[in-house]
């Protein structure tokens, strides 16, 4: 018998826990409308407003392509001005610490200038014009993440980065510069940087396959 009250005394005050949450919708953010197509990336900045990335071209019936800020509200933040912003899907999106965004995606140029898979943008959605990253990735670019010393992982569909043979995974200078550290090592380093673990496994195993298939002996038959 006192086992039973003492189990039931305990359901009673999990089920009374002042900090359990209903999990209702929070009335207080309100997008209006939202976006017309997918979000696929999300960002929180440091003073609690969203950076939201994907394939839409417009916020609550106002016209922003594929990168936009939200204030803390969801309404659509009008001092982040991208122009006409990326001429493709926004895929991943990463904050340095100074502010400044790290978008990678499908597009190939940004308010009309050029810049192929991967860029950086100041903190009022302009394009940063001291990030460099040559011809950039030869083709899309998924997840990107910002390591301690400011150094910038890059993940995707890509096997080149502005000419140099790179097999879905890089890490960039700050400038956007390809980081001349080997390969390997800089994928030990991805393993430790906050590179979401399923792509990031996904893109390592294919870089792995296709390095020991390029070393391993013809095979021969036992016997032969």
């Amino acid at each position: 018998m006192k086992k039973i009250t003492l189990l039931f005394g305990m359901i009673v005050l999990l089920n009374v826990n002042p900090f359990a949450q209903s999990g209702s919708i929070d009335l207080s953010f309100n997008p209006g409308t939202g976006t017309t197509s997918t979000i696929f990336t999300t960002a929180i900045q440091s003073d609690g407003k969203i950076i939201i990335g994907g394939a839409f071209t417009s916020y609550n019936g106002t016209a922003i392509n594929r990168i936009a800020r939200l204030n803390t509200d969801g309404t659509l933040d009008g001092t982040y001005n991208p122009g006409t912003g990326a001429s493709s899907t926004v895929r991943t999106t990463s904050i340095q610490s100074d502010g400044k965004i790290i978008i990678g995606g499908d597009f190939a140029s940004y308010n009309g200038t050029a810049i192929n898979y991967i860029a950086r943008l100041n903190a009022d959605g302009t394009l940063d014009g001291t990030f460099n990253p040559g011809t950039g990735a030869d083709n899309d670019v998924y997840t990107t993440a910002i390591q301690s010393d400011g150094k910038i992982i890059i993940g995707g569909n890509f096997t080149s980065y502005n000419g140099t043979a790179r097999n879905y995974i890089a890490r960039l200078n700050t400038d956007g510069t390809l980081d001349g550290t080997p390969i390997m090592e800089q994928q030990e380093t991805a393993l430790h940087a906050s590179i979401p673990m399923e792509p990031l496994t996904e893109l390592l195993t294919r870089e792995r396959e296709q390095t020991i298939m390029s070393i391993q002996p013809p095979y021969k038959a036992m016997g032969k």
